[in-house]
């Protein structure tokens, strides 16, 4: 009798684990049905998945606090995608993400192994880890690549938004009226949302502390200076159309000045690629000459 205790007791454990394993699946399962239909339904399919997710597994990032404070600001910098996803719910839909993706490359190179006659267990795990890490890494790096993009795109947009501000100005407008005539002007466009945004705000609150949370919420040096120079216009300057083609200027200095410099940069980096293609030029075109040469015995 002694001999079936044990098994009988690793049995039992075995099929407590698989229910309770079961019952936490189920509810897990449930509860990301539930965040995924409260989304709305106008927003995008990828933006509702991520926000479930992250809603369902949020937990699964509260240890790793400085990355979710780092893709906060990420997030943040590219204009809030995903519907306004936070750093803490985004990290852990990556996490859901990685460890899903992963599990299936691990399941299909497992059983290719397999057929082939070698270990499915440790070939699976094997590629589960890559992929599971390459998921997480890729989607970690696109919040950052998304960023850059968005703020490139705010620092491009920036002069114009500023050239459309001293028309306003110098029509008689208020620099408030520039925001909604920049929003109708060129609606869509990163800048646009940003600056709509900062209207919105600047209704509920005041132009000049709208201004301070829009330069939290962008990246660029220069767009901030100008954005800081604007609210400090708004408290103190007296002649606002003056104000703001000052600001249009500088801008246009800083970016003449940061071209020029990516232009030294470029210059500099292009001068070894260049030396080795005219080498290779030349000794392809000399190539002929010298065969011919050692074939007459000279050297």
């Amino acid at each position: 009798m002694e001999l079936y205790i044990i098994p009988a007791a690793f049995a039992l454990g075995t099929l407590m684990l698989g229910l309770l394993a079961t019952e936490f699946l189920t509810a897990t399962n449930t509860r990301f049905q539930t965040e995924l239909s409260d989304e709305p339904q106008g927003r995008d399919q990828a933006a509702r998945v991520i926000r479930a997710l992250g809603a369902t597994f949020s937990a699964l990032a509260i240890p790793f606090h400085s990355m979710t404070e780092k893709l906060d600001q990420q997030l943040t910098y590219a204009g809030r995608p995903y519907g306004g996803v936070s750093g803490q719910h985004y990290l852990a839909a990556a996490m859901v993400l990685a460890v899903l993706v992963g599990l299936a490359i691990g399941a299909f190179f497992g059983v290719n192994a397999m057929v082939r006659g070698a270990p499915l267990v440790a070939t699976g795990l094997r590629w589960w880890l890559f992929g599971a890490g390459f998921i997480l890494i890729f989607l970690i790096m696109d919040v950052k690549g998304a960023a850059k993009r968005h703020s490139d795109e705010i620092e491009r947009e920036f002069p114009f938004f500023l050239d459309l501000a001293v028309l306003v100005v110098q029509a008689g407008g208020t620099p408030r009226k520039a925001l909604g005539k920049y929003v109708e002007a060129a609606p869509g466009t990163p800048l646009s949302r940003e600056i709509a945004i900062t209207a919105k705000d600047a209704d509920a609150t005041s132009f000049d502390g709208a201004l301070h949370r829009m330069i939290d919420r962008v990246h660029p040096q220069s767009v901030k200076t100008i954005l800081k120079n604007l609210a400090q216009g708004e408290r103190s300057s007296g002649e606002a159309e003056a104000f703001y083609t000052d600001q249009a200027d500088e801008l246009r200095y800083l970016r003449e000045e940061m071209a020029n410099r990516a232009a030294e940069r470029l210059r500099t980096n292009i001068v070894l690629p260049v030396f080795l293609m005219l080498m290779s030029i030349i000794v392809a075109a000399l190539a002929p000459t010298i065969v011919s040469i050692r074939s007459q015995g000279f050297f």
